[in-house]
C-alpha cells in the first residue's frame, strides 16, 4: 500500500466552521482560537471584502522570523510572513487562504497582516 504524502495539508480536517453575517461569510480552520479570532473580528465588520476563509495552524511551522514580504500579480495578493506563515486572498473570488505559525500572533493577524493582505 503506497502512503500519500499531503506536503500542503489540502486534505487536513477543518472542523472548526463558522457562518457570520447577512452575506454568509464562511470560516473554516483546523484550530478553535484562530477561527474565533476571525469570527470575532469579521462580526465588527473590518473584513466585509471576504467571503471565504481557509485558515490552516500549521504546528510544525517555524514563524521565528518577522519579516513579511508582499507578492501582487494580477488579483492575487501574497502575504509571506516569517518562515512559517503564508497568507493569499483573491480580489476576484474574495477569499482568503492562510496557513498560520502557532508563534504568530492572533492580534497581529487580524490587526495588521490581513487588513495589509485586504488593502485596495
Amino acid at each position: 500500500m503506497m502512503c500519500l504524502q499531503d506536503p500542503l495539508q489540502r486534505f487536513l480536517p477543518r472542523p472548526y466552521v463558522f457562518s457570520v453575517g447577512p452575506e454568509s461569510v464562511r470560516i473554516e480552520s483546523n484550530d478553535l482560537e484562530l477561527a474565533l479570532a476571525i469570527r470575532t473580528a469579521c462580526l465588527t465588520g473590518k473584513f466585509d471584502h471576504i467571503t471565504e476563509w481557509t485558515l490552516l495552524r500549521d504546528r510544525k511551522a517555524d514563524g521565528r522570523d518577522d519579516a513579511v514580504t508582499l507578492v501582487e500579480e494580477t488579483s492575487l495578493r501574497t502575504l509571506l510572513i516569517g518562515h512559517g506563515s503564508l497568507m493569499v486572498f483573491d480580489r476576484e473570488t474574495r477569499r482568503l487562504f492562510a496557513y498560520v505559525s502557532p508563534m504568530l500572533d492572533l492580534e497581529l493577524l487580524t490587526t495588521a497582516l490581513i487588513p495589509l493582505a485586504i488593502a485596495p
